[in-house]
């Protein structure tokens, strides 16, 4: 596995208690934006207290962690096919007459 990259912390800021790895070839793109100088201050002073670098603080606080919920997921056996489904409150529920016609095709 010589053809992966090695993994070196990078610990800039002792506040950081966890440390974060990126890959030694990686070159990250720096963002820039304007704020006022006590905006700045206040954005110091909030990364401070959550003992974060700012770099971590303004990443949390702009990139969501988890996806957003799309949809529900419940396996059950239809009770007139048989067939797995899904059972959650906002999908269709097939008659008789409908299994029927989607599986006329089939052998």
């Amino acid at each position: 596995m010589d053809f992966l990259p090695t993994l070196m912390p990078v610990k800039h800021n002792t506040l950081d208690p966890v440390g974060v790895y990126y890959p030694c070839n990686t070159i990250m793109p720096t963002l820039t934006y304007k704020v006022t100088e006590e905006e700045a201050a206040a954005i110091r002073q909030e990364a401070r207290e959550q003992r974060r670098s700012l770099s971590a603080y303004l990443r949390a606080a702009t990139i969501p962690k988890e996806k957003p919920f799309v949809g529900q997921y419940i396996p059950a056996r239809h009770p007139i096919s048989g067939f797995w489904h899904n059972a959650a409150p906002n999908q269709p529920q097939y008659t008789l007459e409908e299994l029927k016609s989607f599986l006329e095709d089939f052998p």
